[in-house]
């Protein structure tokens, strides 16, 4: 192939993919910024959770009278029971072959499935920020803001960050805190690897297309830099006679 025509077809794939390409570099890099900014920790909002120490089991937090009273009403086949510590508060975990319920740990009561009342009361402990609650829901499907969930307790806060809680109502575990640091953080990903339906793919085809044309594009201008600029602004690079 003759200089020339090197020449052109290397301008050429320059060109298209330089349009393939840039709107997406742009968000690539503004993504990476965004992403870069904040450390993870805040992006999680582990920065408004409280960390609560687990109680320790004794005698007087832990009534085993009261869970074998439960024991002796409940129906359905039991695997195993332990105590435990939910959110600082003492508690028994039963295991069956059904569900696993959570009871008081003092009293023997069932809370789980946990209320609404529950929920909030929880949540307001959890919670240092500066909000005050601004109401809850409980949905069957995905939220918004996380998915691939099932049924949670979603407890929201009316500070400067629209501070979400997330609880398992069968469990009662906080299984996510979400704040518009995280939303964005999350689109800003999801624009990042161009999965635009799961954003959690970092290898679909559509990424992969691109990272091709961005590899072509920076090879293509570095062939076009060597044309442009006179051999002697690259004699340093050449073997010495």
């Amino acid at each position: 192939m003759k200089a020339q025509t090197f020449y052109k077809a290397t301008a050429l794939t320059h060109k298209w993919a330089g349009i393939t390409i840039g709107i997406q570099v742009l968000l690539w890099i503004v993504g990476g910024l965004y992403m870069s900014w904040f450390d993870i920790t805040i992006v999680r909002g582990n920065h408004l959770v409280e960390t609560v120490a687990p109680v320790q089991v004794s005698a007087e937090t832990h009534n085993q009278r009261g869970l074998q009273v439960w024991l002796e009403q409940y129906q359905e086949p039991v695997t195993g029971y332990r105590a435990a510590s939910l959110h600082g508060e003492p508690v028994f975990i039963v295991d069956g072959f059904i569900e696993t319920i959570v009871l008081d740990g003092p009293t023997g009561q069932q809370l789980s499935p946990f209320t609404a009342d529950w929920a909030k009361r929880t949540a307001s402990r959890l919670y240092i920020g500066s909000g005050e609650i601004a109401g809850a829901e409980i949905r069957s499907d995905n939220f918004p803001d996380l998915k691939g969930s099932d049924a949670l307790w979603k407890i929201h806060f009316d500070d400067s960050d629209s501070t979400a809680l997330y609880l398992d109502p069968e469990s009662g575990a906080l299984r996510a805190v979400r704040t518009d640091i995280w939303r964005i953080f999350d689109i800003m990903w999801m624009l990042h690897i161009m999965d635009y339906d799961d954003r959690s793919d970092i290898s679909n085809p559509l990424l992969i297309s691109f990272s091709i044309a961005s590899l072509l594009f920076m090879i293509s201008g570095f062939i076009l830099a060597w044309f442009r600029f006179s051999r002697r602004d690259f004699k340093w690079l050449l073997p010495k006679k």
